[in-house]
């Protein structure tokens, strides 16, 4: 099974639909532009970008139809990773300990260490900024090497959340640099 089928199989699966004429309609398309798309194995991610744009009470997973990962497994994976590497930074102190060092109510802390709750950015550099002996990058759950040079930790952050971002952000954020980078 190639891409496109598997994607199609999918978008139906999400709607509730079995016939391609039905997802052509949803999408925009007409059946036999939706046949030409199939025989070139070409799915219409635009289209779908769309729909979900026009359509968001469909509430579709564009993730899980495009690349059949689920966001929601996505960010449960990473909020896991996440609470991982918060319990290794906190080591033998305790929540009360840790959570005052880093300007964080117990509660929160212990929702974080446990996956339930995503930290702020303004928390994460909280905790950065007390561990200046820990790559930021490391500390934020990020896998990827340290950009060498002479970055402070504030420059390692952007640098990791502009690659985390989507296409979107990223270009929104060089906008903003640009912006900025003028005005200075």
């Amino acid at each position: 099974m190639n891409f496109f089928e598997e994607a199609s199989l999918r978008l139906k699966q999400e709607l509730g639909f079995s016939q391609d004429k039905e997802i052509a309609e949803v999408l925009g398309l007409s059946p036999r532009a939706w046949a030409g798309r199939k025989d070139r194995s070409v799915f219409p991610e635009k289209e779908l970008l769309a729909l979900t744009a026009r359509r968001p009470e469909l509430k579709l997973d564009v993730n899980y139809i495009l690349k059949g990962q689920r966001t929601g497994d996505k960010v449960a994976a990473m909020l896991a990773k996440l609470a991982q590497r918060q319990r290794e930074v906190r080591g033998t102190r305790s929540i009360e300990e840790f959570a005052t060092l880093v300007g964080s109510s117990v509660l929160e802390w212990a929702q974080i260490e446990a996956g339930e709750k995503r930290p702020s950015s303004d928390l994460m550099m909280r905790v950065v900024n007390a561990h200046p002996d820990l790559d930021p990058m490391w500390v934020m759950g990020d896998e990827r090497q340290k950009v060498e040079g002479e970055l402070s930790p504030m420059e390692v952050v952007l640098i990791s959340n502009y690659r985390n971002a989507s296409a979107e952000g990223q270009e929104a954020l060089r906008h903003l640099a640009a912006f900025y980078g003028s005005h200075a």
